[in-house]
């Protein structure tokens, strides 16, 4: 077995430097890269008896999110954005949190592949961490943990009380029910949470492709033979929307933007 073990070990080794050299390649767009990762997850997932994935998926899949938000929020990740590492205890010093928490917290970041931890209770900032770091990511977080993993948290009472129907209306949707008003009327009535979620379409703006690019749009519109509609739902879709309109394949797509601030029964 114990030949075996290192059989597949070294090849796994060849095939990640196959994979971070493929990655670099100019020509290995997102499309492209997600089909070869899809293909990684599935080896992965071979490896696991299934008893053990499902008790990971339902265990190990909150606490990184939290985890994250706690760091943010006591500042504990920015500390290792200089490239500079930090202990547990200099981190204690620096925010007066208590050693032993931090530690605790930076178990779960570090076992998430967010922080490498390059001695004991010693952290430096990897790939991850860096774009954990970038504008609007961190925000996403936090954004994430606190309005919209509540709705998730309350979606099974939001179906069973709607006799499990599938919602179809914006305006009694689970956010709703939540929040007691739509998610654009609620960001209307609170400028903090909406200078949040501003701060993350501006973030995915800058930091990600533009679908544009990746999506056969060229392909599909012939398809359409000039019928189709562009719409930008919200935030980071605009730009997309109006980028989709450029080419001459567009000519006869209408377009609809700025659906955010109505109340629109989808």
């Amino acid at each position: 077995m114990e030949k075996e073990k290192a059989s597949l070990l070294s090849s796994i080794s060849s095939l990640t430097s196959e994979a971070r050299a493929f990655k670099q390649h100019t020509s290995a767009d997102k499309a492209i890269r997600y089909e070869v990762r899809t293909a990684a997850l599935a080896l992965a997932d071979v490896l696991e008896h299934p008893v053990e994935q499902a008790l990971r998926i339902i265990f190990e899949s909150a606490p990184p999110l939290f985890a994250l938000r706690i760091a943010f929020e006591a500042g504990f990740l920015n500390q290792l954005g200089d490239g500079r590492t930090q202990t547990a205890d200099s981190l204690s010093k620096i925010s007066g949190a208590d050693r032993t928490l931090i530690a605790r917290i930076f178990r779960i970041l570090t076992a998430s592949k967010m922080v490498d931890e390059v001695d004991v209770d010693t952290y430096a900032a990897n790939d991850l961490t860096r774009a954990l770091l970038k504008p609007g990511i961190g925000d996403a977080n936090t954004h994430g943990c606190d309005n919209v993993n509540p709705i998730f948290t309350k979606l099974p009472d939001y179906l069973n009380q709607t006799s499990w129907v599938n919602p179809d209306t914006y305006t009694m949707g689970p956010h709703v029910f939540t929040w007691g008003k739509p998610l654009y009327k609620r960001l209307q009535s609170e400028p903090s949470k909406s200078a949040l979620f501003n701060k993350i379409m501006s973030g995915f703006k800058q930091n990600r492709e533009n679908w544009v690019d990746i999506f056969p749009f060229e392909e599909k519109q012939k398809e359409l033979s000039g019928h189709g509609v562009s719409a930008d739902q919200g935030g980071v879709a605009g730009p997309d929307a109006r980028a989709a309109d450029e080419g001459d394949e567009s000519k006869g797509v209408g377009r609809v933007e700025g659906l955010c601030d109505r109340d629109y029964g989808a």
